[in-house]
């Protein structure tokens, strides 16, 4: 038996030459989608027909929506947290600075938040990827769309950037912890979670999160 795998894995048509990713067909001679993002511009793409924001070497694009992201930023006090679903926009949540900070309250305790949209320049130094299923992406769309539209509260404790990735990453279906007073390198090596794994014959030592496996030859 022969599986049709086409581009980026979809399933090819020879009989119309398209290739089918679940929620749309993709034609390669144009380079587009056949039919709009149902994500629409919570995609992050400007063109609701494109492919991966045209940069199908480094994504994809499996049910025709994309996958979601959690991305761990490093630098000041205490890292930072941001999410992307659909294509290439990034989020995170952020004290609003416009706002006076009430030294009363401590340091950006209770204060009013704002979610905004991460420079594209800024690279993150670790990215957790997850597939959900296209209902939880949809949901995961609706939950960034409205977090834009909502007014936040801002709590360095447990309503920060690791609160709102958490909430995230449980719309998505993915085991989260709840956030509260938890640093983002903590939710990152909570969520990269590898099993032990079996030696190959050669010897060499690994570093996998922040355990650290000897292997010898027998």
């Amino acid at each position: 038996m022969r599986l049709p795998l086409g581009f980026a894995g979809g399933l090819f048509d020879p009989d119309t030459g398209l290739t089918r990713f679940v929620w749309r067909d993709y034609d390669a001679d144009t380079g587009r989608f056949t039919a709009l993002d149902l994500l629409g511009k919570k995609g992050g793409d400007s063109d609701w027909y494109g492919y991966c924001v045209d940069d199908p070497v480094n994504r994809v694009d499996r049910w025709g929506l994309a996958d979601a992201k959690v991305y761990l930023y490093e630098g000041g006090p205490f890292d930072h947290i941001g999410v992307s679903v659909g294509n290439s926009t990034v989020f995170g949540k952020y004290p609003d600075l416009s706002a006076p900070n009430d030294p009363s309250k401590g340091f950006y305790m209770n204060v009013p938040g704002v979610i905004r949209e991460e420079s594209p320049s800024r690279v993150p130094a670790r990215t957790f990827t997850f597939s959900p299923s296209p209902e939880q992406e949809k949901n995961l769309g609706d939950f960034v769309g409205r977090s834009l539209e909502t007014p936040q509260n801002y709590n360095i404790g447990n309503e920060s950037c690791v609160g709102y990735g958490c909430d995230f990453l449980k719309i998505g279906g993915v085991d989260a912890p709840d956030g509260k007073w938890t640093h983002p390198q903590q939710l990152m090596d909570y969520l990269e979670r590898i099993p032990p794994i079996e030696a190959p014959s050669d010897g060499f030592s690994v570093n996998l999160n922040t355990e650290k496996y000897e292997v010898k030859n027998d």
